[in-house]
């Protein structure tokens, strides 16, 4: 059962459970040329640099439980985690960079490291996805330079598509350019990913959202996540380096999520 000492994975869990439910299937699509350039995709959120936030995640339910938290990223690099539940005090950390993971729980005495193929055996996480969905971004599952999405337009919604081999995803941006939802469906559509972002808030020339809502679905494993944004600060010098103390145990990424689900 999820616990003050444990929710620092819950988000990552959530990641891991939807691609683990995903299974690979070889899809005969169509090639479709854009008859616009995918322009506001391709330039969403590069305003940001750097980012730093004070944050806090909650878990629904009827006794809901809630932890404090810092997040920092330098965009594109590295982003890292830090769960402070108590006085500030880190009892865990996340460390994503762009080939590998640190995974630290200061409560146990344990770590976990390694690279996203751990995650799963489809090899689809990876650091681009995992900072787009924690910082209101877009991302490009196939890495070619957003030319395999196609665009819709309607009174309220740009909706921009792709589909890879286990999975599409859905950017939904609004007139405003807010990108407001970020789905993620596998494509057998027995598994899916929902962020809702609201409360947009405007930093000078930076419209960020303070509240993130995550829902997954999959058939083994159904999870609700909200992330509330106390304060945030763009464009500063921050501090990703992450030291393991040489006390700890080792262990292995699927180990600790497996504790994680027990």
């Amino acid at each position: 059962m999820l616990s003050r000492s444990n929710i620092i994975l819950s988000l990552f869990l959530i990641l891991c459970i939807f691609f683990t439910s995903c299974k690979i299937q070889k899809l005969a699509k169509e090639k479709k040329s854009l008859i616009e350039p995918t322009t506001i995709i391709q330039e969403y959120g590069n305003k940001i640099k750097t980012i730093q936030a004070r944050v806090e995640y909650e878990l629904p339910g009827t006794k809901p439980i809630a932890v404090k938290a810092t997040m920092r990223a330098c965009i594109d690099s590295a982003l890292v985690i830090s769960i402070q539940p108590f006085l500030g005090i880190e009892m865990g950390r996340l460390h994503f960079a762009k080939d590998s993971i640190i995974l630290i729980d200061h409560y146990h005495k344990e770590y976990a490291s390694g690279s996203y193929k751990d995650l799963s055996s489809n090899m689809l996480l990876s650091y681009e996805m995992i900072q787009a969905l924690l910082f209101n971004r877009v991302f490009d599952p196939s890495n070619n330079k957003y030319l395999g999405f196609v665009g819709s337009n309607n009174n309220m919604w740009q909706s921009w598509t792709e589909s890879v081999d286990a999975f599409d995803v859905e950017f939904l941006i609004d007139q405003g350019k807010y990108l407001r939802r970020t789905v993620l469906n596998s494509t057998d559509k027995i598994s899916y990913l929902s962020v809702e972002y609201t409360d947009f808030t405007n930093f000078t020339d930076i419209d960020y959202p303070m509240t993130a809502s995550y829902m997954l679905f999959s058939p083994t494993y159904k999870s609700m996540l909200k992330l509330y944004v106390d304060k945030v600060i763009f464009n500063t010098k921050v501090d990703l380096i992450s030291s393991i103390p040489q006390a700890y145990t080792k262990i292995t990424i699927s180990e600790l999520i497996k504790g994680l689900i027990q």
